[in-house]
């Protein structure tokens, strides 16, 4: 029986606070639950499906911004990232809290580790190539 639609929102014009990002996250916690409930192979596949919307619309949204004057690209661009930035830390909050789930008392090292890992996540540290 699928679930019934919520409405989720927080307003970043007006700010974000971590208990906002934290309520949201019991919703994308959800959504996530739902997955799970699909086979590796579905997840693969819908993984992939999702990486070339990615890609489209990264190229749609990076043409569309270069052709605009630079202080309307460097207005979007703040928007963009603040916006990304705000669904890392919704995602970063929503794992946090199923580690917790599944490890009630988790240890984490203060130190970043020796080398660094290959990202899992197929996107670089800049949306837009920067400009010297």
């Amino acid at each position: 029986m699928p679930r019934k639609k919520l409405i989720r929102h927080f307003e970043p014009r007006y700010g974000v606070s971590r208990e906002m990002v934290d309520l949201e996250a019991t919703y994308v916690a959800r959504e996530y639950a739902d997955y799970l409930m699909c086979s590796i192979r579905d997840l693969g596949r819908k993984l992939q499906d999702l990486r070339g919307q990615w890609r489209e619309a990264d190229q749609t949204v990076e043409a569309l911004v270069a052709n605009l004057p630079e202080r309307e690209s460097l207005a979007f661009q703040c928007l963009l990232v603040r916006d990304l930035f705000l669904v890392l830390e919704l995602y970063a909050s929503c794992v946090k809290t199923s580690q917790q789930g599944l490890h009630p008392s988790p240890v984490l090292s203060a130190t970043p580790p020796s080398a660094p890992s290959a990202k899992v996540l197929p996107f670089s540290e800049w949306l837009f190539e920067p400009t010297g």
